[in-house]
């Protein structure tokens, strides 16, 4: 029986990619960076050469089965976890431990957003593999991978780094949200903080410990039910159950909470794909910086520093642009500068209002 899963999260909508990623077709199930396979495609190929593939479950809401069956063939439908409701990560993710430990109580597991990008997959398996090590060692460690910061991002959750507990694993010392610039500086300064990638390792059973100590009320609306948990009963189960939990991330409800968590600084070319101009940093750029995939045939005059999505098929001539977000998808169009582009997500609101 083997120790290792993973829980690849696959049920977000990602609206800060509209106009590509909609409700109906979120990012994680896009090829955003024109490589041929989707995230979603990504991340399941990385973890399948370290996980059994039988032992990779997708987390999904139940609107994405269907779009998960297309593009992952080769799993079961046993594999696709449907939460019937969205309640943030820690009611998903307190389902998905659940269903392992009832497979194999010893279980660790992996959780991981299934829209993020990793480049150096080398480091990043054994950053990986590292985790499940040290949980098998000690299943009542829980694990976070950190990113080495490259710069004072105020986009990202830090984890601050206390004392070494052996080579590549440090003791957490705190959790800190989203920090203002100035702080962020003395952060990246220090050396200390990493950004939270979202990425973590538990034992399955440790972790229905945390929940019942820390989330008592959430935990057993789950327990007083653990019978029907991958059984024909589980599907009609959850959704009475399912929407009577808080909508709470794993974050707020379990990891600032334990006293126990450790980190794994990484530096594996990780992005979170977060938002538009983050393709700069993964796409190549023109002699004028500017960022285009799709068109194939393209004139850019007096143009620069834009991020440009077309339809491979579309002919676009764009002149005297700068600073520019443009995507064209086959019903919709979004034309924003760069500097606005946090702001995408609440002009898209006022937009649905309409």
């Amino acid at each position: 029986m083997s120790e290792n899963y993973c829980v690849i999260m696959a049920g977000g909508v990602g609206s800060r990619f509209w106009p590509a990623s909609t409700a109906e077709n979120p990012k994680q199930f896009l090829d955003i960076l024109g490589t041929g396979r989707t995230l979603l495609q990504q991340t399941f190929d990385r973890f399948k050469s370290i996980i059994k593939e039988e032992n990779v479950l997708i987390l999904t809401n139940k609107r994405y089965k269907e779009l998960v069956q297309h593009q992952l063939p080769s799993i079961s439908q046993e594999q696709i976890i449907c939460e019937p409701a969205r309640r943030n990560t820690a009611p998903c993710i307190l389902y998905a431990a659940i269903k392992i430990w009832k497979i194999n109580p010893d279980a660790s597991f992996i959780v991981a957003p299934a829209d993020h990008l990793i480049t150096n997959i080398d480091e990043f398996n054994n950053a990986i593999c590292l985790g499940l090590e040290v949980c098998k060692k000690d299943p009542n460690k829980s694990i976070t991978l950190g990113i080495k910061p490259w710069h004072a991002s105020t986009g990202f959750g830090y984890i601050k780094r206390g004392a070494l507990s052996q080579e590549g694993v440090f003791y957490v010392e705190q959790f800190t949200e989203k920090p203002i610039l100035s702080v962020a500086k003395e952060m990246l300064k220090s050396g200390d903080y990493y950004w939270n990638s979202g990425l973590f390792i538990w034992n399955a059973k440790r972790l229905l410990d945390l929940f019942k100590e820390l989330q008592p009320e959430m935990y057993e609306l789950f327990n007083k039910d653990l019978l029907v948990f991958n059984s024909p009963l589980e599907k009609e189960t959850l959704k009475v159950l399912y929407p009577k939990c808080e909508d709470i991330s794993v974050d707020y409800a379990i990891l600032e909470q334990d006293q126990n968590v450790f980190v794994i600084p990484g530096d594996f070319g990780w992005s979170d794909l977060g938002s538009w101009s983050s393709l700069k940093d993964h796409v190549a750029v023109d002699e004028q910086d500017n960022t285009i995939i799709g068109s194939q045939q393209k004139l850019l005059q007096d143009s620069s520093n834009n991020i440009i999505v077309l339809p491979k098929e579309k002919k676009a001539l764009i002149a005297g642009l700068s600073n520019y977000i443009v995507v064209d998808t086959h019903d919709s169009i979004l034309i924003c500068p760069i500097e606005h582009e946090q702001d995408i997500k609440s002009y898209l609101s006022r937009l649905n209002e309409q």
